[in-house]
């Protein structure tokens, strides 16, 4: 860098004019002005002076080779100077005020308006991490996540108020105190004769110490941010790795699914890229853009392919409502019928006048799967049964049972597979018996049920009453006592008036 432009970005960095530049070096603001066009250069004793106004080596100012001069280094260390340049930037934006118009005022105040609506938005990510900490949160006990929700929430509200704050200052800056800030610039140096010099010499200005640190703090937060939102992202990329493989070695059973294949596949690579970006982001690694986009868009291209394939091959998956291919038992037990017995759970009833003093109950289920069997209690003077249903089989079984329809394209409702059906076997007379007890059992149940609840709640009420006369007797307590207190107040204020008028009679 040329010493002119050197120059004309130390005195510009430094917010100093030409003129007074000009005056500290007793020079004319024309020679000042001839030394950051090029077209003179000052004497050695200048170059010392320049120097030390400027806080640089006589090298580093002279020196064509050296590109940049950091006059700012002991500023970014000086934490007053964050004051400073908050109270700069208030009296840029009341200087920014008075030659704005109105047009320009409302315009400018609309549209920080308008970007504080938007950023409110950014609450709405803060709310799901605040109710995804307190249910990771409540698995220590209430009273810890209590305390650690609250934490979590103070910190979440301190974060969100930081970021607001950060992002609203410097698009305000950056649209409007910076054009400002230019266009009092080019007014300036128009005023001093030298417009087409600034037009080609003007360089970027550096940023302040206080955009400095908006800047570092908004960088930080913003990792922070992408750093929770990455985790739920690698967990599932993991569970897209392990369905994967699941799928992988479903082929060499002869399930063929390619589709789902391809899918998982795609979405696991769109995972992975995502997460690579992230973590270029968060160790400031550089990124490939176009093979970057060249993956993104190779991945939405198979995976909108294997959406495609999936639905062809789920097309020709038939569903079947039943299990035909397992072996079914049915299972008969004679009992006597009694007057007040009651069967629950029939799927048919089925007359046979031969059986007038007893009743055949018929299972049918599936043999490999349960065993169903019944049992008979006395409740509420009926005479009911229990049915217990012992599973036997193991998911091993139904897992194996599903890839063999799935080898065919066929899926069957499993659920049926744990399911029995009982047939009653008696006389007219004694089926409709069996249904009139059971309809008086459910009056029955449900009249106790409801007693249960009346001495629930009766019981809930009366333990209200004796706290509502537990709080009672204590506040007739508190009245007690505060009657007392004002009872010997009055006679400490009779007494202070008695020991007054001694004194004073004393005194007189």
């Amino acid at each position: 860098m040329k010493f002119s432009e050197k120059l004309q970005n130390l005195r510009k960095t430094e917010k100093i004019s030409q003129e007074d530049l000009a005056n500290m070096l007793d020079v004319s603001r024309q020679a000042v002005s001839k030394w950051e066009s090029g077209t003179t250069y000052p004497e050695m004793d200048k170059l010392i002076n320049l120097s030390k106004i400027f806080k640089c080596s006589l090298d580093d100012l002279t020196n064509d080779d050296v590109k940049d001069i950091n006059i700012n280094q002991k500023k970014k260390n000086n934490v007053n100077n964050l004051i400073d340049e908050i109270l700069d930037l208030i009296k840029k934006t009341i200087k920014m005020f008075k030659i704005m118009n109105y047009k320009e005022i409302t315009t400018c105040i609309l549209t920080m308006i308008l970007v504080g609506l938007v950023l409110l938005l950014l609450n709405i990510p803060f709310n799901y991490l605040n109710h995804l900490g307190y249910d990771i949160f409540i698995n220590f006990g209430l009273k810890i996540s209590n305390i650690l929700s609250s934490i979590w929430n103070f910190f979440l509200g301190i974060l969100y108020f930081i970021i607001f704050i950060v992002v609203f200052v410097y698009i305000y800056k950056i649209k409007y105190l910076d054009v400002y800030e230019d266009k009092q610039l080019i007014i300036e140096e128009e005023k001093n004769d030298n417009k087409n010099n600034v037009k080609e010499q003007r360089v970027k200005k550096e940023s302040s110490v206080f955009f400095n640190i908006l800047g570092i703090i908004t960088m930080w937060i913003i990792k922070i941010f992408i750093f929770f939102i990455s985790l739920p992202i690698l967990l599932t990329l993991l569970c897209v790795i392990a369905l994967f493989i699941i799928v992988f070695i479903l082929l060499f059973k002869g399930v063929f699914y390619f589709g789902v294949l391809l899918g998982l596949l795609s979405l696991g690579i769109l995972l992975l890229w995502l997460i690579a970006l992230m973590f270029y982001f968060l160790f400031n690694k550089k990124i490939n853009i176009k093979l970057s986009f060249l993956i993104f868009i190779i991945s939405i291209i198979v995976f909108g392919i294997s959406l495609g394939i999936f639905s062809l091959e789920i097309a020709n998956t038939s569903y079947i409502n039943n299990v035909f291919n397992e072996k079914v038992k049915v299972n008969k037990e004679e009992l006597e019928f009694l007057p007040n017995m009651i069967i629950e759970d029939v799927f048919e009833y089925i007359i046979d006048e031969e059986l007038t003093d007893k009743v055949l109950i018929e299972f049918t289920y599936y043999d490999n799967y349960i065993k169903p069997y019944i049992e008979f209690n006395i409740i509420n003077n009926f005479y009911i049964n229990r049915i217990d249903n012992e599973q036997l089989s193991s998911n091993k079984k139904i897992i194996k049972l599903i890839i063999n329809d799935l080898k065919k394209k066929q899926i069957h409702n499993y659920n049926l597979l744990y399911d029995y059906k009982i047939k009653v076997y008696t006389s007219y007379k004694n089926i409709e018996t069996l249904k009139e007890n059971y309809v008086k059992f459910k009056k029955i149940e449900d009249t106790i049920r409801k007693q249960e609840e009346k001495e629930s709640y009766e019981k809930q009420l009366n333990n209200c009453y004796q706290e509502q006369d537990k709080y009672q007797k204590e506040n007739d307590k508190n009245n007690i006592k505060i009657e007392q207190l004002k009872d010997e107040n009055e006679e400490l204020q009779e007494k202070l008036k008695e020991y007054k008028n001694k004194i004073r009679d004393l005194i007189e």
